[in-house]
């Protein structure tokens, strides 16, 4: 047996919706329609659905098929505007539930009823593509002028750049994180200018000689480094030791 909602508004507390029940109540008894649901709120019809508990209420129960029909006293019971009345009826006409509305004489089970609701139908459809219509004339304006569309594009950063973060981030400089992480001048600048506008570089960073191959554990490899730290080495001494290796006969080396 199919169910039926009664929905009744009233838009001031010193209004009664009971006189709404009573009469739809009536109509259901002598159509011999069974009433599962009574829904009733004190509401202005100028409100839309996120304002309006009841008719959300209704609407979740019309688009979750627990009834098969909604019976409302007035039109403007559904809403006071036009686009609300519109919204309501297409919701019920899309989901073919049966609509009586007493007072204006809508029976969705008559050929008058049915055509009034395929008319209401007609107008959303022509407001929706009014709507479309202009939504895509804005884009095109907005392309127009060069303005970006949609949202930004998040890029997750890659092993070398979590990499270069790390060695910049303990002190490195753009030169030496270059060299450590074989990357280039430009992306290691990026990166540097991003953690600077971000407070994450250090205030001081590192004045070191590398000899040898890199050793970068902390920043996600395995390569071998030696530094030495300028600031703690006599650099006279350094050129020396490496002057005298220079000079140095080579192990195996002949004289010709």
């Amino acid at each position: 047996m199919p169910n039926y909602a009664i929905y009744a508004r009233v838009s001031t507390r010193d209004q009664d919706y009971e006189m709404q029940v009573k009469e739809l109540r009536e109509v259901a008894d002598k159509q011999g329609w069974t009433i599962t649901k009574t829904i009733t709120e004190t509401v202005s019809g100028a409100k839309g659905r996120s304002d309006r508990k009841g008719l959300d209420e209704l609407l979740k129960a019309i688009s979750q098929r627990e009834i098969d029909g909604v019976l409302v006293w007035h039109i403007d019971r559904i809403g006071r505007s036009l686009s609300n009345v519109v919204n309501v009826l297409d919701t019920i006409s899309q989901k073919k539930v049966h609509l009586y509305i007493h007072k204006s004489n809508i029976d969705t089970n008559t050929p008058e009823g049915r055509a009034m609701i395929q008319m209401v139908a007609t107008f959303a459809e022509y407001e929706r593509a009014i709507i479309a219509r202009r939504v895509r004339s804005g884009l095109e304006t907005a392309k127009a002028k060069g303005i970006k569309l949609g949202r930004p594009k998040k890029t997750k950063p890659t092993k070398k750049d979590i990499r270069i973060e790390k060695a910049l981030m303990l002190g490195y400089s753009v030169t030496q994180t270059q060299i450590i992480t074989k990357s280039t001048r430009g992306t290691v600048s990026r990166i540097r200018q991003r953690l600077n506008a971000d407070g994450q570089l250090p205030t001081n960073t590192m004045n070191v000689m590398k000899v040898g191959t890199y050793s970068t554990k902390n920043i996600g490899t395995t390569r071998k480094i030696a530094t030495i730290d300028l600031n703690k080495v006599d650099i006279e001494d350094v050129k020396e030791a490496f002057s005298k290796r220079a000079k140095s006969k080579p192990k195996g080396s002949k004289v010709a």
